[in-house]
Order: C-alpha cells, then structure tokens, then sequence
C-alpha cells in the first residue's frame, strides 16, 4: 500500500468519525433542548401560579378591609330578628339604624361570597368549597333582592343571576366567566 492509498484510508475513517460526531452531537442537543423546553414551561406555570396567589391575596386583604368595617356597624343590635325580618319582606317596619346594621351585614357577606367567587375562577378553590358558597348566595340572594343590593363585581353578579335562575352549577359558562 503507498502512501496515497493510506492517505485515502484515513481520509475515509475521519470522514465517518466525523459523521458519527456529527450525530452524537445533534442528539445532545436534541436532549438539551428539550431539558430547557420543560425548564421554561414550568417556571411559566410556576409564575401564573404565583401571580393567581397574588391576585387572591390582593383581592383577599381588601374583602378582609371591607367586611371588617361592615362587621363592626352589623355587630351591636339583634341580627338574627333583623334578618328575620329582611327574609319575611318587613325590611320598611326597621329603623334607619337597623337597616343600616342589616345592609353592612348581608353587603359583608356579599365581599366573603365574591372573594370565593374569584378564587374559584383562578382555580384556587375545590368545586365543593364553591358549590357550598353556591347554598348561600341561593339563601341570601332573595334578602338581597329586599334590600336593593346586589353584588358589584361583575363577574359575581353573572354568576349570582345564573345561580338564582337556576342554570346549572357545574356550568363552566355560569360559573367561571
């Protein structure tokens, strides 16, 4: 053999060692790609998370503000006989003081059933938890009527309007919008 036919030879071995770098190569990065894909996807999900508990917390501290206010006005007086009353339609027979007292209560629960409303559209509530909530505004929502309150985030008030109508309570459309 001279030494232009081993040349060849060599030629030919670094040629397909080469190719098999080549190939190992792609595979590696092919891995390395998809390592960094499933990376990036859940530090994304890791951030909507974040960011639907920053919601609820935001949205959480100023129901707590609010109720609380309403609680305290709610709080000296009989609830149980002016609720009594508001649910027997004798709102008018009260006093301003007892209306106002019956107001801060049933409008502090509205806070408390809309804070669940939102939590549940974020995912952050189990359904069970949300169809408990359900039972009340389906109580409450005729006292509410007796009073001319109605709940002010709009998202609640579609779903409290489906509730009382009586569309289903697992309807993604009434319930989640």
């Amino acid at each position: 053999m001279d030494h232009q036919a081993f040349a060849q030879i060599l030629g030919n071995y670094g040629e397909f060692v080469g190719a098999i770098a080549v190939v190992i190569t792609l595979a590696y990065l092919a891995v390395q790609v998809r390592h960094s894909k499933e990376a990036t996807e859940a530090s994304t999900r890791g951030a909507e998370a974040a960011q639907k508990l920053s919601l609820a917390n935001n949205h959480l501290a100023r129901v707590d503000l609010i109720t609380r206010s309403l609680r305290d006005i709610a709080a000296s007086g009989d609830l149980a006989n002016l609720r009594k009353k508001v649910v027997n339609g004798e709102y008018e027979t009260l006093t301003e003081t007892e209306q106002s007292r019956i107001r801060s209560w049933y409008l502090g629960q509205i806070y408390i059933l809309d804070s669940q409303h939102y939590q549940y559209e974020l995912g952050l509530i189990d359904e069970d938890s949300w169809l408990e909530a359900v039972a009340v505004i389906r109580r409450q929502a005729e006292s509410w009527k007796n009073l001319g309150i109605f709940p002010g985030r709009s998202a609640f008030g579609r779903a409290v309007e489906s509730i009382v109508q009586g569309s289903s309570v697992n309807s993604e459309d009434s319930l989640r919008l």
